[in-house]
């Protein structure tokens, strides 16, 4: 699904059909995306749906459209800034290889390994520290 702008999500299930939202699943994105930046206190979010560990920045330069986009860019606008997504499905599922995307050049630290993520915050630092739970190898400092 490269991008792909067709599909719709289910908001509830009704005797009649399915209900779906009216935006595309890249239209649902932003919509979210564009939540999270409104809070100056968010700098990323968490996910965990592929079975992997890796975090991608999210900034101007993300490759996040279909060249045929012709709808609004979040980039663009002004109150657009970067957040950091860090997925972690590294729980002992069957691992995804890196497959590549759009994005690819911005993902960083990918790992099929078990993971567990740390975050040390102190003050308004913060740091992300990944290791293997079985062997307790860092994964990422």
């Amino acid at each position: 699904m490269h991008r792909n702008n067709a599909p719709r999500a289910v908001v509830k299930q009704s005797a009649e059909g399915d209900n779906l939202v009216q935006r595309g699943i890249i239209e649902q994105r932003d919509k979210y995306l564009k939540i999270l930046m409104k809070n100056k206190k968010v700098l990323g979010f968490l996910t965990g749906d592929e079975h992997n560990f890796n975090w991608l920045v999210i900034n101007k330069e993300t490759n996040i459209y279909p060249k045929s986009w012709d709808k609004e860019d979040i980039r663009t606008l002004p109150t657009f800034r970067p957040l950091y997504q860090v997925n972690n499905g590294a729980a002992d599922a069957p691992y995804y290889a890196q497959k590549e995307a759009p994005w690819s050049p911005q993902l960083q630290g990918f790992s099929t390994q078990n993971a567990v993520v740390f975050f040390h915050i102190h003050g308004k630092s913060i740091k992300m520290e990944v290791l293997n739970p079985d062997t307790l190898e860092t994964i990422l400092p």
